[in-house]
């Protein structure tokens, strides 16, 4: 197999059209699929796309020619969905496009109570000192 992406045998070969000069490729990147078509010693580039709809847009002549209706996802986004799709996360908080408030399991301490925790005598505690004589102030 080819590295190069005009060659008849490179290796990320997606469709090729039985009845047209036409196929499709990934590019050696995997991030787009390109449109070519075969010529007589390499296929030529004719459009690039990111998705596969946008293929059948184009060239309606290659979806009457049997081009498949689906993506293949094979480019490196397509397999990144995926993968996401079968590892997804708990759903954002929000309902009919509003965002609700994440409510907070312990709730900010008030002024008061965090003043009356002070104790009037600072003490001194470290681990390392437990039990030993510790300076007085």
């Amino acid at each position: 197999m080819s590295k190069a992406e005009t060659s008849f045998t490179y290796e990320n070969k997606v469709w090729e059209c039985a009845l047209l000069p036409y196929r499709i490729i990934v590019c050696k990147d995997g991030i787009q699929y390109i449109v070519q078509l075969r010529e007589q010693i390499k296929c030529r580039d004719m459009s690039y796309h990111m998705n596969w709809s946008g293929i059948a847009k184009r060239y309606p002549q290659l979806a009457l020619a049997g081009l498949p209706e689906h993506s293949p996802r094979m480019l490196e986004d397509e397999v990144r969905r995926r993968v996401m799709k079968f590892n997804q996360k708990p759903a954002h908080r929000e309902v009919c496009g509003f965002r609700l408030p994440i409510l907070r399991r312990y709730p900010e301490p008030s002024a008061e109570q965090v003043l009356g925790s002070l104790s009037p005598i600072p003490t001194l505690y470290h681990a390392g000192m437990r039990g030993k004589n510790l300076p007085t102030i």
